[in-house]
C-alpha cells in the first residue's frame, strides 16, 4: 500500500478504538494527539509554510504503529467478510496454517490456486480504498512456491531443484528459503561491520564496553533482522505437494 500511514481516516480510527474497548480517557488522549497536526514540506532547500492536515497518523513514534495496526485490522476484517465465499474466515486452512500474514502496511496472501489470488487483487483494491488505503499494484508480486522435479532444468540447462525462483522472494523482511536468507543476512552484517571499521580499530580510545554496544546495535541487529523493504507478495503452492519445507 502506498503512503498508508498518511491516508487513514482519523474518525474511523477513533471508532475502532471504541470498538476495541478503550476507555473514554484513552480515546480522548488519542484524539488530542492527532488533532491540530501541522506539517511543512521541504523541497531541497525550500521549506513551505505550515498547514494543518486532517488525515493520517504520525510516523516514527511508539504510538503510530499501534494505531495503524488497529486500522489495518479493521480493513482486513471487512475484506475477509466480503471474500468469505472465496476463502475461509478467519483465514486458516484445514491444517490450521494461516492463509495471510501482515506486517506494518504490507500484506501477504497464500493459496494453492493462483486464480483465487488473481481474483482477490481487484477486490482488495476496491475494499481497501473504502478505508482510504491504496494498493500499489505495481509492487504486487505473485510468487509460485513449489519443488522442481529432479530432472527439471533452467534456461541454461542447469538443475533447478533447490534453486527455484521463489527461494529469493522476500516476505516480512526475510527470504522464503532459510538458507538463502542466512546468506543474505551474513552479507548485510559484514557490510555493516565494515562500515564501522574505524570504531573497531580505535583500540583503547573507545572503551570495550562502548564498542560492544555499537556492535550489538549496528551489526548484530542487521544479522538477526532484515532491513529490506517488504514487497506485497501473493504466493500459491502447487496442488498435490501439500506442505512444502521452506529450507
Amino acid at each position: 500500500m502506498s503512503s498508508a500511514f498518511d491516508t487513514i481516516k482519523r474518525s474511523v480510527l477513533l471508532e475502532l478504538l471504541a470498538d476495541a474497548g478503550c476507555s473514554e480517557n484513552d480515546i480522548r488522549l488519542v484524539r488530542y494527539l492527532l488533532s491540530c497536526t501541522k506539517l511543512k514540506i521541504k523541497v531541497r532547500s525550500t521549506v513551505s509554510g505550515e498547514f494543518i492536515v486532517t488525515i493520517g497518523a504520525f510516523q516514527g513514534d511508539s504510538l503510530s504503529g499501534n494505531l495503524f495496526t488497529l486500522y489495518l485490522a479493521g480493513a482486513l476484517y471487512h475484506l475477509r467478510a466480503f471474500m468469505s465465499y472465496l476463502r475461509p474466515n478467519p483465514p486458516f486452512a484445514e491444517n490450521l496454517l494461516p492463509l495471510e500474514w501482515e506486517y506494518a502496511d504490507d500484506a501477504d496472501f497464500t493459496d494453492e490456486d493462483k486464480k483465487n489470488l488473481e481474483s482477490m487483487l481487484p477486490i482488495c483494491k476496491e475494499i481497501l480504498e473504502e478505508w482510504n488505503l491504496f494498493v500499489n499494484e505495481s509492487n504486487t508480486e505473485f510468487t509460485h512456491i513449489y519443488l522442481a522435479e529432479k530432472n527439471e532444468v533452467d534456461d541454461k540447462g542447469e538443475p533447478l531443484r533447490g534453486r527455484e525462483p521463489w527461494r529469493s522472494s522476500i516476505s516480512l523482511g526475510s527470504k522464503l528459503c532459510s538458507n538463502e536468507d542466512i546468506k543474505r543476512r551474513c552479507i548485510l552484517a559484514n557490510l555493516a561491520f565494515q562500515t564501522y571499521k574505524k570504531v573497531w580499530e580505535q583500540g583503547k580510545r573507545i572503551p570495550l564496553k562502548t564498542r560492544l554496544k555499537i556492535y550489538e546495535a549496528q551489526v548484530v541487529s542487521v544479522l538477526m533482522t532484515s532491513l529490506n523493504n517488504i514487497p506485497h507478495i501473493c504466493s500459491w503452492q502447487m496442488p498435490g505437494y501439500g506442505e512444502l519445507p521452506v529450507a
